[in-house]
């Protein structure tokens, strides 16, 4: 499962090379991702920022908006449950399936205070 935080760029790292045909030097993946309740899709084109050239990919997907669904990638979602699907753009290939989980930095504030000493009277 990938975890995305909105609002803020998300590193994740997933080894689609390996499932490349052997002596690929594809590196052009499109991600597409589909909301789990309301079916909203969002298809984007993220560059690989890794330097092996063998196993794991690393995409830097940021949350928000303004959009950006090339290179430098940045796609706006709503929180909840996705479904993801990606391809090699070159071979057509379905790479990998999965789940994204899209959740909200949210910061609680507690007010606390010192307890109070409170007089009783007995009768």
């Amino acid at each position: 499962m990938i975890n995305i935080e909105k609002g803020l760029t998300n590193s994740i790292y997933l080894s689609l090379k390996e499932s490349l045909p052997y002596g690929s030097t594809s590196s052009s993946f499109k991600f597409t991702w589909t909301n789990d309740v309301r079916g909203e899709q969002v298809v984007f084109y993220p560059t690989d920022l890794s330097s092996t050239t063998n196993k794991l990919s690393k995409f830097d997907i940021g949350e928000g908006l303004p959009q950006s669904l090339t290179a430098s990638c940045r796609v706006n979602l709503t929180p909840g449950q996705w479904s993801y699907s990606i391809i090699d753009t070159i071979s057509g290939t379905e790479l990998e399936f999965g789940k994204v989980s899209v959740i909200e930095n949210k910061t609680w504030v507690v007010n606390v205070t010192a307890p109070k000493t409170v007089k009783t009277f007995k009768r």
